[in-house]
């Protein structure tokens, strides 16, 4: 975000839920350690075929303006302008000089944004009292962006905001996407999802590689027979499972990646969801993929005597 300190409401569940009165902005500004404010407001709407289309109000003359990058065009300087995401252009097929019709309020696009972020790019900007007419939100604002004369007192700017706030929330801007809840469960949620997929995936590589081995008993007392050696046949059927994953771990992140780009390109979820590649991440569920399959048949087949030696003593 802009800004050396961003501030919300305190104690909102959702981010889009933030609500502060403009004279909080006027009080803050008043503080002498502070060289500028930036109010932002924040609402969705739904006008004709623009689901869920994210509005952003902000004070042209504001700093936090130049946080978005133009690639085309400029930024609005009346209230009957609106820059646009690269995202909604693209989705709704417009561009610079054309018209955008919201909830029949006519705005002349004068600029296309990119900034790198999903939600960003999907909706517009336009000026701050135009945004609060058009989402009923009179002399209210989401957020607050400070900047400090000094960054090195940036922390305790923050920390007198919020002594002197109780119904703001003011964390620096590095430190914003960590500190609101829904991104810390969203976080701790995809870990969950992602621990549990580990979790079921391990047991089901296990168990399929210990039921081959088991299967493949006669083959492999045959190989032993025609005078193979213990390590070949190992390596053998290490480097046949280590294949199967192998191939198993890229079919399935390409099918993870083919999902994530339709949804990227679903008309209410591109506001939201970028489709980006990785490589890191890509290496790194090939890495686990392998890691997880990697069973040695000779622990399979004590496993499996184990397990034969079991049920012979309870029929006994």
């Amino acid at each position: 975000g802009a800004g050396n300190v961003t501030i919300m409401q305190r104690d909102v569940a959702d981010m889009s839920m933030s609500s502060l009165d403009e004279r909080t902005v006027s009080l803050i500004r008043s503080m002498p350690q502070v060289a500028s404010v930036s109010p932002m407001l924040l609402g969705f709407i739904v006008s004709g075929d623009m689901p869920f289309f994210l509005i952003s109000g902000l004070d042209p003359n504001c700093a936090a303006m130049t946080h978005y990058k133009i690639v085309e065009g400029r930024y609005i300087l009346r209230p009957n302008e609106v820059v646009l995401g690269k995202t909604a252009a693209k989705t709704y097929k417009l561009d610079v000089g054309d018209t955008l019709t919201l909830f029949e309020n006519r705005y002349k696009i004068v600029g296309i944004i990119e900034t790198g972020v999903a939600w960003e790019e999907g909706g517009g900007i336009l000026a701050l009292r135009e945004a609060q007419r058009l989402l009923n939100r009179p002399r209210s604002v989401s957020y607050i962006f400070v900047d400090v004369k000094n960054p090195a007192q940036a922390a305790a700017v923050r920390d007198a905001i919020n002594r002197h706030f109780p119904e703001a929330r003011a964390s620096l801007s590095s430190e914003f996407a960590q500190s609101t809840d829904d991104m810390a469960n969203a976080r701790a949620m995809f870990g969950a999802i992602g621990f549990l997929a580990l979790l079921v995936g391990g047991i089901v590589v296990a168990n399929t590689l210990l039921m081959s081995v088991y299967e493949r008993t006669r083959e492999i007392g045959t190989l032993r027979a025609l005078g193979w050696r213990k390590r070949r046949i190992l390596s053998q059927i290490v480097q046949e499972s280590l294949l199967l994953c192998a191939l198993s771990a890229v079919i399935g992140s390409l099918m993870g990646v083919l999902l994530l780009v339709l949804i990227a390109h679903a008309p209410v979820a591109n506001a939201f969801i970028s489709a980006r590649w990785n490589a890191g991440i890509f290496a790194q569920a090939i890495s686990v993929t392998l890691i997880v399959s990697y069973n040695r048949p000779d622990q399979s087949l004590r496993q499996r005597r184990a397990w034969r030696a079991g049920a012979g003593w309870r029929k006994s």
